[in-house]
């Protein structure tokens, strides 16, 4: 009996822990996702609020070509999109990118894949909430966690200005920033598992001792003053008969 217990205790254990462990990866990859993304729309904030008005007030150009000339700087969308293409370069695990439904020029034949026609559709909708999937990126697993762009004082003259196709007011829907994380590697979260189970089978084995092993005093006990009564009976009744 003790040996069922412990073995259905750890059989538990082992049933429930991939579920866990899934579950684990993706709670973390999802607050890594949103501070990432935090940590891009600040940055894509200072540039615009405090480099650009520094750069056109020293008559430097702005360009959503960051290759077409070394005397210009790019647009700060454009500045975050380079920068989400530098680090899918360095293989970094994590990268950025944004989208709209009015792109800059020079992005105009830009197709979007099906999460990212969803994810303009909904947060245009719902502006204060994000949007987010699990999937699969050439074999690694991965989030794809997405945060409304809503048009600010600072971005207003640049954009207006960019040849984008429409004026611009504050508070309007501007687009998408798309983070996309890899979700933590198995193997690491695995090896703390092991030692939990490790962990829980030795408790299970001290706990079914300590609350089994009476138990089963108890039952061999009994079975012993059962079969006494039996025999009692059985030589009563043959004195009898």
């Amino acid at each position: 009996m003790v040996a069922i217990f412990i073995l259905g205790i750890v059989g538990l254990f082992i049933f429930g822990s991939k579920y866990y462990l899934e579950q684990t990866r993706q709670a973390l990859a999802f607050e890594t996702a949103k501070a990432f993304e935090i940590s891009i729309s600040t940055l894509h904030q200072f540039y615009s609020k405090e480099i650009v008005p520094r750069a056109k007030a020293g008559g430097v150009e702005l360009t959503d070509d960051l290759q077409s000339s070394t005397k210009k700087i790019p647009f700060p969308a454009t500045m975050t999109i380079n920068y989400g293409e530098q680090l899918e370069l360095v293989s970094a695990g994590m990268t950025t990118s944004m989208y709209s439904a009015y792109p800059f020029p020079g992005r105009s034949d830009r197709r979007l894949d099906e999460f990212q026609l969803k994810a303009l559709r909904f947060l245009q909708e719902n502006p204060g909430k994000h949007y987010y999937r699990f999937a699969e990126i050439a074999e690694r697993k991965v989030i794809r966690y997405s945060r409304p762009i809503l048009m600010s004082y600072d971005c207003i003259e640049c954009h207006n200005s960019a040849g984008i196709g429409r004026e611009w007011v504050i508070g309007d829907f501007r687009g998408v920033r798309e983070v996309v994380i890899d979700l933590p590697r198995a193997d690491a979260l695995e090896r703390e598992m092991t030692e939990v189970a490790i962990i829980l089978a030795v408790l299970a084995t001290i706990f079914g001792s300590i609350v089994m092993l009476p138990t089963v005093g108890i039952l061999q006990s009994s079975s012993k003053v059962n079969r006494s009564l039996a025999k009692e009976l059985t030589e009563k009744n043959a004195v009898l008969s």
